[in-house]
């Protein structure tokens, strides 16, 4: 079991130190981690969110309020980029580099078997293959009112890390659809193209 050892600190710059508890004591003299943040173009990224976490195992939490001698997760987050994780850092690392691309989207069309935009449904993105350095999102259904949206029957699913995923709509009375190895870049919007749900077979009496 993770538990986070510091308090997690919005950053005002590129530099981060991580160092203390998750309360509000003062901080102790002893080891920390620093280092910075970057973009995919490796430009600073001013900001984020950085938070130390040790593997409890089996033992009483007391014993890691502070950062020790045993190596930590780092884990970094801003709002439209992809969080990253970095194992097994020793503290006293002082050269930590984390890099947080953007967050891409993909989109598409939802129609019936006639082409006609589906009314009411839900979709949403299944991670395939995507970088294990990166927090995954999970990967939660997205209601989509169909004949609400411009043009009708359009989705779009935000706040995806790069890599590849399959897109999956269901709506009722239709049978599940799925459109498989999309790939998602670093603040690009990839596209699904048009998806067609056939109608789910009546069972018979």
């Amino acid at each position: 079991m993770l538990r986070r050892i510091t308090k997690s600190a919005v950053l005002p710059s590129i530099l981060f130190l991580v160092s203390g508890c998750a309360g509000t004591a003062a901080l102790p003299e002893g080891p920390s981690i620093a280092g910075t943040i970057l973009d995919e173009a490796g430009a600073p990224v001013a900001g984020a969110r950085v938070s130390a976490f040790k593997d409890l195992g089996k033992k009483d939490g007391a014993d890691f309020d502070w950062l020790g001698a045993e190596p930590v997760e780092i884990q970094a987050a801003k709002e439209g980029r992809a969080g990253r994780i970095l194992p097994d850092v020793p503290p006293g690392t002082t050269d930590v580099e984390l890099v947080l691309p953007r967050t891409g989207a993909i989109e598409g069309l939802a129609v019936d078997g006639a082409g006609a935009p589906i009314a009411s449904y839900r979709v949403r993105a299944e991670p395939v293959s995507v970088d294990a350095t990166y927090v995954r999102p999970r990967a939660r259904w997205l209601a989509v009112p169909g004949a609400e949206v411009q043009p009708p029957g359009r989705f779009q699913v935000k706040d995806l890390p790069p890599g590849v995923y399959s897109v999956i709509v269901r709506a009722e009375t239709y049978r599940e659809a799925q459109t498989e190895d999309i790939t998602v870049e670093a603040g690009k919007t990839s596209r699904a193209g048009t998806v067609t749900l056939l109608p789910a077979e009546k069972e018979a009496d």
